[in-house]
């Protein structure tokens, strides 16, 4: 997992949230995020697209709280933003015409990339989180 503390912070209240929200599901699980944590490791669930609709609101939400630099900070650790990086350091050392154009996408688009690189780390937490309950480290 990244060790970007905005990252930490953000990933932090998201699961805050929606652990604080009760589960949606007939099994043994108490919040949402038990429900998130039952999905990335056995796969699809039958609430899904809901959950992962909500989840997404949620990390969206945060996302629109920061400040715009922090939000094109996240959006340099996304995938897009490191190949970005590779195509800015390219043209800086080739002296290329595209420099101009190239950098932090539109806010909607940069946003939907923080979302999803968020929604993948926040699958890194659940699987971390379910190994820490199956073995007790």
């Amino acid at each position: 997992m990244k060790n970007n503390p905005m990252i930490q912070t953000v990933l932090d209240d998201v699961i805050q949230e929606i652990a604080a929200k009760k589960s949606i599901m007939t099994d043994d699980h108490i919040s949402l995020w038990d429900d998130v944590i039952d999905h990335i490791i056995k796969g699809s669930s039958f609430v899904e697209s809901m959950l992962f609709s909500f989840v997404d609101s949620c990390i969206y939400n945060q996302i629109e709280a920061l400040t715009i630099e922090e939000q094109e900070g996240l959006w340099w650790e996304t995938t897009p933003g490191k190949n970005m990086e590779f195509e800015v350091e390219w043209a800086q050392k080739h002296s290329s015409d595209q420099l101009d154009k190239l950098g932090v996408p539109e806010s909607e688009e940069m946003r939907d990339n923080i979302v999803d690189f968020l929604r993948n780390e926040l699958g890194l937490r659940a699987e971390a989180e379910a190994m820490k309950r199956e073995t007790g480290y």
